[in-house]
Parts: C-alpha cells; sequence; structure tokens
C-alpha cells in the first residue's frame, strides 16, 4: 500500500515541486502519522478509502489538488484528548505546503477543507466542498459489519474515556447526523449510501440505549 501512495504522492506534486526528496520526506511524516499506534481508525487505511473514492467520482470534481491534499492533511494531527486538531492540521498543511511551491490560492482552499471536518459543513457551496466530506463520512453507509468495526475502532481511539462519558458524547454526535436533511451532500453519495447510513446511526443509538450506560431525559 505505502508505495503505491507514494507513487501517487509524488506524481500529483512533482508538478509543483521539482525535488523529489522533499515530496517524499513529507509523504513519510504524514505516513508516520497515521501509522500511530493508537490509530485504530484514522489511519493509512481511511486515508487510501478517501483516495480510492476521490479516484472514482474524479468527474464530479472542479479542482483536484485540494481536494487531493485535503485527504492528506484532515487527519494528520490527531489526538483524541484534542478538540483542536483541525486547526492544528490546517496549520501543518500550510507550513508544509509552503515549502513546496503550492500555489497560494489552492492552500488556503485546502485548509479550509480541512477546517470543515469539524462539524462536517461545506465552507463553500460547490462540489468540491460537498464530495470532499462525503468522502470522510462515506464509512456511516457501509454495510453493518463495516459501520459496527468502525464504530469499535473509534472507541478504541477513546479507550481513555471512561464509558459512560463516551456513550453519552457519542449519542451526542450520532444524533445530530440524524438529525441532519441529508447526511451526504452530492446527489451521487446520497442516493448510494442515505438509507444505510441512518439505519447503521440508528441501530448504534439504539445499543448505547440498550446498554444501559445513557439516561435520556423524560419528555
Amino acid at each position: 500500500m505505502l508505495d503505491e501512495l507514494l507513487e501517487q504522492f509524488t506524481m500529483v506534486l512533482e508538478k509543483y515541486e521539482s525535488s523529489n526528496l522533499k515530496i517524499q520526506k513529507l509523504f513519510h511524516i504524514l505516513a508516520s502519522f497515521y501509522s500511530e499506534e493508537d490509530r485504530y481508525y484514522h489511519n493509512l487505511y481511511h486515508i487510501q478509502s478517501m483516495l480510492l473514492g476521490l479516484q472514482e467520482n474524479k468527474d464530479l470534481v472542479n479542482d483536484y489538488l485540494p481536494v487531493y491534499l485535503a485527504i492528506w492533511f484532515h487527519d494528520a494531527i490527531y489526538d483524541s484528548h484534542s478538540e483542536n486538531n483541525e486547526e492544528k492540521s490546517a496549520e501543518f498543511a500550510a507550513y508544509e505546503l509552503q515549502r513546496l511551491n503550492i500555489p497560494d490560492s489552492t492552500i488556503k482552499f485546502c485548509c479550509e477543507l480541512i477546517l470543515s471536518t469539524k462539524f462536517h459543513i461545506p465552507v463553500y457551496d460547490i462540489v468540491d466542498c460537498y464530495l470532499f466530506l462525503d468522502l470522510d463520512l462515506c464509512i456511516l453507509g457501509k454495510d453493518s459489519n463495516t459501520y459496527q468495526q468502525y464504530a469499535r475502532n473509534v472507541r478504541k481511539e477513546y479507550a481513555w474515556v471512561p464509558e459512560d462519558t463516551f456513550a453519552k458524547g457519542r449519542y451526542n454526535v450520532l444524533s445530530q447526523f440524524l438529525a441532519r436533511e441529508r447526511i451526504y451532500f452530492t446527489e451521487r453519495f446520497f442516493q448510494k449510501y442515505e438509507t444505510q447510513a441512518r439505519k447503521n446511526i440508528s441501530q448504534e443509538m439504539e445499543e448505547i440505549q440498550k446498554s444501559s450506560l445513557l439516561v435520556l431525559p423524560i419528555s
């Protein structure tokens, strides 16, 4: 997997940076971040899945480079104890991409996309923003077994959080997605994943309730 990702990373960035050594150095820094031992979901497999989805839906994209870069950088800094991972990832992206002669406009858009993952709200009313966020949330609409494994992996990343506290936080996050008019912004992803995503989320919320770890207020 690493060799294929490196080859693609180099091919995309060598149009702007003449030094392959600098490109490869950045790649290995990113790969090391996503290979940290406490990353059970936000790892290289997540990045690979998003990149594959980007390639499969390339016909929807207007400006490929910032979306591609945002995929690579959006979870570069990931600490489950922190509430500003998105801001730190965007700062890291800006610093590193400036050193590779990436156009300022591309860096700006890339960073805005990264920041949009904090609340999963598009920064602009354009398909590039929609697709990027849909790719990040694609896992929600996968088959039940894949979704359940994803949920277990997220729990592992928050292993330090007490069970009841995690249950309340997780339930709240899931309920916010379920309350949306639609989870997926692009019509293509909406048609393909929306129904299953809502089913998966509802099932997980029911399981949290049944576990007696969550006490809901009496209406």
